[in-house]
C-alpha cells in the first residue's frame, strides 16, 4: 500500500471518531523508506491523528524518530528482550554485530528527548537463563525507564527454530495451551516454574511501584 492510501484510511477513521491508530506490523520500522514517506504524507496533510507502532532499535535513527514524532507518533513498542548480552545473543534476533544493550540505551534516550512514549517488551525464562541474569534484566529495565513494560515467558511456538530445537522435550505438549503470558509448561531456564512466576511478579512490582513513577506517567501521558 502507498503512504497516501494509508493516510486516506487514517483520515477516514478520524471522521468516524477514532482519535488514535495503532500499526500492528511486527516491525513498523523494517521498511525505512515507507516509514519516511508515510510520515511526510501525514505532515503534509497536517494530520492530527495520534498513532503508535512496534519497532526494533537496530532499525531506528534519530532522524527517523524525529520525523515520526512530527507526524503524530506518541508511543512505540520496543522489544528489548533481555538485559544480558549472552541471553540476547542466544535469541539470534540481531543480524549486525553492534552491542544490543548500547543500541537500546541510545534509542530510549532519543525517544525521551523527542517526547515519544515507550512500551518495552522483555522475555524471561530463556534457555539456560539464571536467576542472576533475570535480575540483570530487571535492573536494565529500570535503567531504560520506559513508560510501560510487558514481561513475557520464553515460549517455543510451532514453526519456530526454538520449536524444532526442543521438539524432543516438547513431545506430548499441547501447543494450543502454550502462551507467552501463561505459566510455562516447558521449563528451559535454570530456575523453577514457581520461582520464575515470582520473578515476573517482582519485575512488575519493582518497576511500576517506584516512587513517582505513576505520577510521572500521568504527567506525560494524561491526554
Amino acid at each position: 500500500r502507498s503512504a497516501a492510501n494509508v493516510v486516506d484510511e487514517m483520515e477516514h477513521l478520524g471522521r468516524q471518531g477514532v482519535n488514535i491508530c495503532s500499526f500492528q506490523d511486527d516491525s513498523f520500522s523494517a521498511n525505512r523508506p515507507l516509514v519516511q514517506s508515510l510520515c511526510k504524507e501525514l505532515i503534509a496533510r497536517k494530520s492530527t491523528m495520534a498513532w503508535m507502532a512496534r519497532v526494533r532499535v537496530d532499525e531506528l535513527s534519530y532522524e527517523t524518530l524525529s520525523l515520526m514524532k512530527q507526524a503524530g507518533c506518541i508511543m512505540l513498542g520496543i522489544g528489548v528482550e533481555s538485559g544480558t548480552q549472552r541471553i540476547f545473543e542466544s535469541m539470534k534476533k540481531q543480524q549486525n554485530p553492534k552491542p544490543w544493550l548500547e543500541q537500546c540505551r541510545k534509542v530510549f534516550r532519543w525517544t525521551r528527548e523527542l517526547g515519544i512514549g515507550t512500551n518495552a517488551y522483555y522475555v524471561i525464562g530463556n534457555p539456560t537463563e539464571t536467576k542472576e541474569e533475570i535480575e540483570q534484566t530487571i535492573k536494565f529495565a529500570l535503567e531504560l525507564n520506559s513508560d510501560s513494560i510487558q514481561v513475557h515467558y520464553y515460549t517455543p511456538y510451532p514453526g519456530s527454530a526454538a520449536w524444532d530445537k526442543y521438539k524432543d522435550k516438547l513431545e506430548g505438549f499441547d501447543s494450543t495451551k502454550m502462551f507467552h503470558y501463561a505459566t510455562p509448561l516447558l521449563l528451559l531456564a535454570d530456575v523453577s516454574v514457581d520461582e520464575l512466576a515470582k520473578l515476573r511478579s517482582q519485575f512488575y512490582r519493582r518497576y511500576l511501584f517506584r516512587p513517582g513513577f505513576a505520577l510521572d506517567h500521568l504527567r506525560k501521558h494524561a491526554r
